[in-house]
């Protein structure tokens, strides 16, 4: 993809495959979190495309320096007299008098302006680039008045090109008579080290409210007339021209012809290059516009699917997630704003609960700019939505939290009434911040967060003279503290960490009438028991099962999470770095 691939193409670590949209089930009702993901790509991340961007376009099987096209035709709308043609005056002059003189004697003759158009076979070329870059244009945008998409530029410098095709054929549209004139077996040399071909290619990228990439190019910039340009070829191919003189018919000679013609040739290849510079300025952003409208039809949405935490993996039925693109924004940084659901297949109409989503816009103020490439927020809604799926296919059921352990010192106990403890959540688990005062002591790839939910103590839990005052299988409501931690490549890992004693809430229901009589003393025990156990989690630790996808790629670019941080508002937010090589000073992390 364009630009949309450079932000929009992402293809995650963990078991992420992509899907085509023609095969999601007709059923899937795509419940959108408006704003889920927000990118927002700094100065110094931007400066990686500046510097790397042909590699980039490598990983993703695009090699810029040697390519194919197939035959194509162009054909001018619009039409050009000599003085266009920026000819010398003499020369200008010269072909004025001819064409006036033809007119004038030859009867039915008349030569209109010229309508120019082109047709071209085969063609492969090979490239030697010095600058290949990829960069933003706040000047550019704020003298055309944008105020919200993006401008971004293409800016190449081609040491070297090789171009070969095996036909070339002009002609003329308006003065079809004159039949065409080209080359075969054509080889063009284009650029040199002492004068590179430069070429900037500005472009507009804006979302519309229907979720359309809409891509306008802008006017381009080259060096074309001042670049170096050498053209051979096997044979010149040009109109039958010939006179008839009482019967008598004389017919231009080829060969001289074809002399003249690379006498000329210095010539020629001046007035090529005024043309082909005339072309890239003034028809090319027209054709690059007609192609974008035939590219970026329908909104642009990526298909993902990820394995339900807690299920095994891989999954036959793996859960569905999109992103699709709600906005693009060039303000100092690229930010791109987009829309994101997770569906599961089994449950095609599961409803949305919005109370899990975030409570506004994240910030991205826990770094410098300048020491990040990316930035990446993930609202709380999108991961609530994953943990409601899992939930729903009873795979938080059977959590298993290792060996029984003494209270004291978090040793195994081991004993024949030992067994493996298991954890089962009875309610939709949802994560969001949580305030800590040792929340400074979590390594940068960490932070805190809180799961709300009810737990079920398994059958046995009850024991002795507990059963007097309490029955067995009952549940508590409590927030579980837990740390999200970056695995790198392997996505997003929670492990348990704390209980929340004060959020720890029993349903009346679950005591007996003597246990009603001392209800505080059974939630004193209670809160005993949860402290105890979430002491040793900090000493032996127990994870969620399953992974969280993130962060996902960007353009095939692994990305490393610099510093982690459960935003108050409901946002988990990354700052990442590149982890491929590194460009020096300010640009890409190091």
């Amino acid at each position: 993809m364009p630009l949309m691939g450079l932000v929009l193409s992402a293809t995650p670590l963990v078991p992420f495959t992509s899907v085509a949209q023609e095969r999601l089930p007709p059923s899937l009702d795509k419940k959108f979190i408006p704003g889920a993901v927000r990118l927002q790509i700094t100065p110094r991340g931007m400066t990686y495309f500046e510097t790397r961007l042909q590699g980039i376009l490598n990983n993703l099987g695009m090699n810029l320096t040697e390519g194919y096209f197939e035959p194509f035709e162009w054909k001018s709308d619009r039409s050009y007299g000599f003085e266009d043609m920026n000819l010398p005056q003499e020369k200008a002059e010269l072909l004025g008098k001819v064409r006036l003189l033809l007119s004038k004697w030859l009867v039915g003759f008349s030569l209109k302006e010229i309508r120019p158009g082109l047709q071209v076979g085969d063609t492969q070329y090979r490239a030697q680039f010095s600058r290949f870059a990829l960069v933003t244009d706040e000047k550019l945008m704020r003298s055309l008045r944008k105020t919200d998409g993006a401008v971004l530029a293409i800016e190449l410098e081609v040491k070297n090109m090789n171009i070969q095709t095996n036909r070339v054929r002009a002609f003329d549209l308006n003065n079809q008579f004159l039949g065409q004139v080209g080359a075969d077996q054509v080889q063009v040399e284009l650029g040199s080290v002492q004068k590179p071909l430069r070429i900037r290619l500005p472009f507009y990228v804006r979302i519309n409210s229907f979720g359309e990439l809409e891509f306008q190019a802008l006017q381009v910039a080259s060096n074309l007339p001042d670049t170096a340009l050498s053209l051979n070829y096997k044979k010149i191919v040009v109109p039958k021209i010939a006179f008839e003189i009482n019967g008598h018919r004389f017919e231009f000679n080829e060969q001289e012809l074809q002399k003249e013609a690379e006498a000329q040739l210095p010539e020629i290849l001046r007035v090529l290059k005024v043309q082909m510079d005339r072309f890239a300025r003034e028809d090319l952003p027209k054709l690059l516009n007609e192609k974008a409208k035939q590219f970026f039809a329908g909104s642009l949405e990526e298909v993902q699917t990820m394995d339900p935490p807690g299920g095994e993996s891989p999954n036959p039925h793996p859960l569905l997630w999109g992103l699709k693109a709600n906005r693009i924004q060039l303000s100092d940084s690229l930010m791109l704003n987009l829309s994101a659901y997770v569906e599961d297949p089994l449950t095609p109409k599961r409803p949305l609960m919005a109370s899990l989503g975030s409570r506004g816009a994240p910030t991205f103020t826990a770094m410098k700019s300048t020491d990040y490439d990316i930035a990446m927020s993930i609202d709380r809604g999108m991961i609530n939505r994953v943990l409601q799926h899992s939930f729903e296919r009873k795979l938080f059921e059977n959590i298993s939290m290792g060996e029984e352990t003494d209270p004291a010192t978090c040793e195994v106990v081991r004993s024949a009434t030992a067994a493996p403890r298991i954890l089962r959540l009875s309610k939709t688990p949802a994560i969001d911040s949580v305030i800590r005062k040792d929340a400074h002591l979590l390594p940068e790839n960490q932070t805190f967060l809180k799961i709300s939910t009810k737990v079920q103590v398994p059958d046995g839990t009850v024991r002795g003279l507990k059963k007097a005052l309490l029955r067995d299988n009952f549940e508590l409501n409590l927030d579980l503290i837990v740390k999200m931690r970056s695995l790198g490549s392997k996505g997003m890992q929670i492990l348990f960490y704390d209980i929340d004693l004060e959020s720890l809430k029993l349903d009346e229901s679950y005591l007996t009438p003597l246990g009603l009589l001392v209800k505080n003393s059974v939630m004193k025990a209670i809160r005993e028991e949860m402290e105890n156990t979430s002491r040793c989690w900090k000493v032996k630790e127990n994870a969620l099962p399953g992974t969280l996808p993130l962060p996902p790629e960007v353009l095939g670019l692994r990305l490393e999470v610099k510093k982690l941080v459960m935003d108050p508002r409901g946002h988990l937010v990354m700052y990442l770095n590149y982890t491929q090589s590194r460009v020096s000073g300010n640009g890409g992390a190091r």
